[in-house]
């Protein structure tokens, strides 16, 4: 995990870097070639660039994320598709909330709506089971039931 995150710190270093080139870069060409005031040329300028650092910076995220809970994980002993959803329906609660943002992204003009309402709907009226988590290493042992005898 450590050498993911020494990843993630230098791409985020990175990152800054490119942005102030980026913005100095476009107010530079929006008053100098384009003509344009430096209050608009920054506003412009400044969205494309965050939309910018945003677009290069998931990915980075993704990927630390994705390798530390590759790494966290190496120790079960199930597979990596069942510890997942056993811990993402462990608790209905995130469950809800994400139904919640899936149908208030529905309200928001210009995204589809019948997509998110049909996603969130489905989401929130799953029944999840409820089923603890073990601890690593250790499984379940049921009893037996004693064997039928003679009785003394």
């Amino acid at each position: 995990m450590d050498g993911a995150s020494k990843f993630v710190k230098g791409d985020a270093i990175a990152g800054i870097v490119i942005i102030l080139v980026n913005i100095i870069g476009g107010l530079s060409i929006g008053i100098l070639q384009q003509g344009v005031g430096p209050a608009e040329a920054l506003n412009l300028y400044a969205k494309l660039t965050v939309g910018d650092g945003l677009v290069s910076q998931l990915p980075a995220l993704l990927i630390s994320t994705a390798t530390g809970i590759i790494v966290t994980r190496a120790a079960g002993e199930t597979n990596l598709g069942s510890q997942v959803f056993s811990q993402i329906t462990m608790q209905s609660r995130p469950m809800y909330v994400a139904a919640a943002m899936l149908a208030l992204f529905a309200a928001l003009p210009g995204l589809p709506r019948l997509p998110f309402l049909l996603v969130a709907r489905h989401r929130r009226r799953r029944r999840l089971p409820h089923r603890p988590l073990e601890a690593p290493g250790r499984t379940r042992r049921h009893r037996r039931p004693p064997r039928p005898g003679p009785r003394a």
